[in-house]
């Protein structure tokens, strides 16, 4: 049975509740998904993922394919608008210590301009206000620990990896104060090379390796291979250009579904759309109040669309690689499914430190 997707279009990957006016159960169909369903007449076409291109080629619709969704998206449920922060309200016990710090410094005032025989009992005022004080501020911080250790410990329950990663990773901040010229000449020599085009060649001492026993799947793309890697994928993932995160395909199997199908197009063409080689970069700060481009690390954000694409080719090849034993996993195990490398690696190098310290 069809049903409908409901999904937050601000790229954070939230779900918008639906509509009440709308029944439960009834297929909400974008005006493109109607567009392409009528090219899909021959059963020809459908079975080897070919379109007929009235409006144009499937590269471009590739390439509006996420606009169309968000704007789609954003036009008929609205935006997830950010609630901004409330203003903190003092409790009972602060407004009481900040009317006792006021009454002692009215009091210390009060006791330069005093007489001798009035200086008693002022210092019998003093005293009282100092075990008040000290009184409150003591309840205070019993309070604030309190709240603290209930604050850290429903983080912890909520999502440990993200919790411990907070309270081991180092602490950064800052923002990124660099001219134009100066970041495109930063990019220009970190990300160039002016020997690309020269032959490497081959450097000598790598074996030749044996003739394959399992041959490359070059078969257009599954629809059970795009669900694998959605399935996989973190709903949490910073999403590319087009603002499209992995949980709307995670939500919405139809509109999955005629991702796979231009999918199937561009693999039979061997077209890579545009939009699935551009790239959103985002400066992050290494250290606390970074402001130098050399104080920065750049990653890069691409849409989900390609990523979803790449990713079935790259599990592919892991296939045919391991298949035909072409990679040692006694020593190479970055990238292989099924070995926990970094746990291997480094309790060998814990190892090899204790020796040495042992030596």
């Amino acid at each position: 049975m069809a049903q409908s997707c409901w999904i937050d279009c601000t790229g954070r990957g939230g779900l918008v509740t639906p509509p009440s006016s709308l029944p439960r159960g009834d297929t909400q169909i974008t005006p493109y998904e109607k567009e392409t369903k009528k090219t899909t007449r021959r059963p020809s076409e459908r079975r080897d993922g070919r379109r007929a291109n009235k409006d144009g080629p499937n590269e471009s619709k590739l390439n509006l394919f996420g606009e169309i969704l968000y704007g789609e998206c954003s036009n008929r449920y609205g935006e997830v608008t950010v609630r901004e922060a409330v203003a903190r309200t003092k409790g009972r016990r602060e407004k009481e210590i900040n009317d006792l710090v006021a009454s002692r410094r009215q009091l210390r005032k009060r006791w330069r301009k005093a007489d001798e025989s009035e200086k008693e009992g002022l210092k019998v005022l003093w005293d009282e206000i100092r075990s008040s004080l000290a009184n409150l501020r003591r309840a205070e911080r019993i309070r604030r620990r309190r709240k603290g250790k209930e604050k850290e410990r429903s983080s912890f329950f909520r999502n440990p990896f993200r919790h411990a990663r907070g309270l081991l990773e180092e602490k950064t901040s800052g923002t990124l104060d660099v001219s134009k010229e100066d970041l495109e000449e930063h990019i220009r020599t970190q990300y160039s090379d002016p020997a690309r085009n020269n032959p490497l060649g081959s450097p000598g001492y790598v074996p030749r390796p044996t003739e394959p026993s399992a041959l490359f799947d070059t078969s257009p793309t599954k629809l059970s291979e795009v669900r694998q890697v959605i399935q996989r994928a973190r709903s949490a993932s910073a999403p590319g250009p087009n603002v499209t995160p992995y949980k709307l395909y995670k939500n919405c199997p139809r509109v999955l579904k005629l991702l796979w199908t231009l999918m199937r197009v561009t693999w039979n063409k061997q077209s890579i759309p545009s939009e699935w080689q551009r790239a959103m970069a985002v400066s992050i700060p290494k250290q606390q109040n970074a402001k130098t481009i050399e104080q920065f690390r750049s990653i890069a954000l691409l849409n989900v669309e390609g990523k979803l694409f790449f990713s079935v080719m790259a599990r592919r090849m892991t296939t045919y690689l391991m298949e035909n034993n072409y990679i040692d996993t006694s020593c190479q195990k970055a990238g292989v499914p099924g070995f926990p490398g970094c746990v291997e690696h480094a309790s060998m190098i814990w190892e090899q430190i204790q020796t040495t310290k042992r030596e």
